[in-house]
Formats: structure tokens, C-alpha cells, sequence
């Protein structure tokens, strides 16, 4: 079977898939390859949690805490 997309990104994760969401709302047609059928990787494993490290607190923790 072809298929054909105008992005192709590899990985499944956090980061690939906010990828592809962007490129989605964009009107890119996106396929989403993931060596897996279900999460399991390192996004699942921090369970979505954030921190800022290596920054001082100020404006960077500001925007943190209200996203």
C-alpha cells in the first residue's frame, strides 16, 4: 500500500507528536510512525510532568506556572 504525506515523523512520543499536531493545524497531511502499538517510551513514564531546571526563578517560572 502507498502512502503519502506531506510529514513523516518518526516517533510517537511527547515531542513527535506535538510535531504533528502543529503541522496538522497547519492543513499538512501527517503520518505518525512509532516503532510500537502502544505508549510505553519515556514520555509515558513522566506521566506529562514539566519542571524548569537550570533556571532561576523570575519570568521563565512565571510562564511556566500559568501554561
Amino acid at each position: 500500500m502507498d502512502r503519502h504525506a506531506d510529514l513523516v515523523v518518526v516517533g510517537a512520543g511527547i515531542v513527535g507528536l506535538a510535531h504533528a499536531l502543529a503541522a496538522a493545524r497547519r492543513g499538512l497531511s501527517v503520518i505518525v510512525v512509532d516503532r510500537d502499538a502502544q505508549a510505553n517510551g519515556a514520555s509515558i513514564r513522566n506521566f506529562g510532568f514539566v519542571t524548569v531546571t537550570g533556571q532561576q526563578a523570575g519570568d521563565v517560572w512565571h510562564r511556566v506556572e500559568s501554561a
